[in-house]
C-alpha cells in the first residue's frame, strides 16, 4: 500500500482457506497480524457479507 505522500506499506496476505461461494479466509503477516474472514450468503435474490477480523 502506498499513502499520498510517498510511503510504502508492506502489505502482505495469505490466503488459508477458499470455500467457493462460501467464504475466504486469509492472514495479514506484517504488521498489524490478523486473521479475516469474509462470509458470502444469499439472502433474498442478493449477497450478504459478513466480514471479521481477529488480530493477535
Amino acid at each position: 500500500m502506498n499513502s499520498p505522500d510517498g510511503v510504502d506499506f508492506p502489505n502482505t496476505n495469505i490466503i488459508v482457506e477458499v470455500v467457493q461461494l462460501e467464504r475466504i479466509v486469509f492472514k495479514h503477516d506484517v504488521f498489524s497480524h490478523f486473521l479475516a474472514t469474509a462470509i458470502f450468503e444469499e439472502l433474498d435474490g442478493k449477497t450478504k457479507l459478513t466480514y471479521s477480523s481477529r488480530f493477535e
